[in-house]
Parts: C-alpha cells; structure tokens; sequence
C-alpha cells in the first residue's frame, strides 16, 4: 500500500484530500497544529495524526522515504 503524507489535513484542502487518498486506498499520515488536531476526528480511526509544526520541518527526514508528500499551506 502506497503511502502518503498529507500537511495541513485539518484545513479545508488537506481534509479534502485525506478523503480522496483514503478512498483510492492509500495509507494515510496527517500532519496539523496540535490545536486542529480535533478538526481530524472523522479519520481518527482511518490515519495516522502527526500533530507539530506544519511549516520549517523536513518531514523527509521523518518519515520513510517511500511516502508522497503533499503540503496544502498556501500562503504569500
């Protein structure tokens, strides 16, 4: 099973996404500030919650080199 790890899965985009990779059968990692991690309690069962920092992290670097990445922070 391919898996991914989306950033921002507690936001609009990232809780959107989480539900498209979890109905193509993909495992799935959700990062969000400790504070949203709340707004995840659909999928708590369904993925794994890395709550942190969601900017500044090589997340690379945590995580198995055979996951996707996926950031949704949009920002200017």
């Amino acid at each position: 099973m391919t898996k991914v790890c989306i950033v921002g899965a507690s936001g609009k985009l990232g809780k959107h996404m989480v539900q498209h990779a979890l109905e193509r059968g993909y495992e799935v990692v959700g990062v969000c500030r400790k504070q949203s991690v709340g707004k995840l309690d659909a999928f708590k069962d369904l993925i794994t919650i890395f709550p942190g920092a969601t900017d500044g992290i090589d997340f690379a670097m945590l995580f198995p080199l055979r996951f996707v990445f996926v950031h949704t922070k949009c920002g200017t």
